[in-house]
């Protein structure tokens, strides 16, 4: 089927899929007097654009839409060399939250925020450009009709997918070099990191002690320990652990940044019918832990976490006050290899198998 109605451009469609129009209906050119006639240099500028949004890396447009609530559960596709953007809901409650968001505007808008910036204005050679998107009721309809009678989701194998395989290779090769590598890998430096946190945890209690005044209000969150430290520095050299504290859940903050770069946003670019009910139930897991991940790093977030083995070291009479700043590092820490084991395991209950060859490629 096409998707091609009125104006609309053409495209090979396969079902369960839906483009979305991005049409530049007005602009101004640096130089006008280029182009001749305003007509060529629109469609001119169409084509450019068009060959811009063909090289968008899909994955982290695709995190440019989730964190703004945007096209969730909806993978994007591909892009035309006609100005169409081809997405895929991965269920019926999906399209109806695209087709929502575009009735109210929103979809536009943030198609609008990232694509018409100056950086771009300037590769496209024009000092103004207009954007609206256009989605096709017809369109709309047919992807409705087709998982209401059951002809969506079509299974598939990702290892013949090239999209999905290739986001696939994206998350295992950052998940080997960048979280365990035996050397560089975030997860050997959380471990050092957590063991350098144990041999002192001691003397941070004692000075966490002293800088409150054996005060027996609990802490409550990591900015009271934050403003209290930068209120009373003291030549101590154990107010260096605390220093130490914060350094390691800024490494973490920084490090969740990119993991959720490149390891969520490429899983969120994996067309539906492709994974197993056990990879799916894994990669729920995986968004839900770097979530926690980085609400516990706020550093106005009560505590809540818990860590058996780290209340376990802190006196009775102190456990109420200082347990949850002492669980906080090491749970966080946990999370992290958590995750970690997590992509292993959806990995391990998938069906698609990397050659080293593959995996060690740039």
């Amino acid at each position: 089927m096409a998707g091609n109605d009125g104006r609309r451009p053409f495209y090979e469609r396969k079902t369960g899929e839906l483009s979305i129009h991005l049409d530049i209906f007005d602009a101004k050119a640096v130089n006008p007097e280029q182009f001749g006639s305003r007509q060529y240099f629109l469609v001119n500028l169409s084509d450019r654009f068009a060959a811009m949004l063909e090289k968008t890396e899909l994955h982290k447009l695709k995190g440019f839409f989730d964190k703004r609530n945007t096209l969730k559960d909806t993978t994007i596709e591909y892009f035309t060399d006609k100005c169409l953007c081809i997405v895929c809901p991965s269920s019926l409650s999906a399209l109806q939250r695209l087709q929502k968001d575009y009735e109210s505007g929103r979809l536009e808008r943030f198609f609008v925020e990232c694509f018409v910036t100056p950086v771009a204005m300037k590769k496209l050679e024009v000092t103004s450009m207009k954007l609206k998107i256009h989605l096709s009721p017809p369109e709309l309809k047919k992807v409705e009709a087709e998982w209401l009678e059951g002809a969506m989701p079509q299974t598939y194998d990702m290892d013949k997918n090239e999209k999905s395989y290739r986001m696939l290779r994206l998350v295992k090769q950052f998940q080997l070099n960048y979280m365990q590598n035996s050397e560089t890998g975030c997860c050997t430096k959380l471990r050092e990191a957590e063991a350098k946190y144990e041999a002192s945890l001691t003397s941070l209690i004692n000075f966490l002690k002293m800088l409150r005044s054996n005060s027996m209000v609990p802490i409550k969150c990591a900015k009271e320990v934050i403003d209290l430290y930068e209120k009373e520095k003291t030549n101590s050299p154990d107010g260096k652990l605390v220093e130490q504290y914060f350094d390691t859940l800024r490494g973490i903050g920084k490090s969740v940044r990119v993991i959720e770069t490149s390891i969520s946003f490429p899983l969120a670019q994996i067309r539906v019918g492709g994974e197993n009910e056990e990879q799916l139930k894994r990669k729920k897991e995986m968004f839900q832990i770097i979530q926690n991940i980085k609400e516990a790093l706020r550093e106005d977030q009560p505590f809540h976490l818990k860590h058996e083995t780290y209340v376990a070291k802190v006196s009775g009479s102190e456990r109420l006050v200082l347990s949850g700043f002492i669980c906080l590092l090491p749970s966080v820490i946990r999370m992290m290899l958590d995750l970690d084991e997590t992509i292993d395991e959806y990995f391990n209950s998938g069906s698609v198998v990397f050659k080293p060859s593959e995996l060690s490629a740039n």
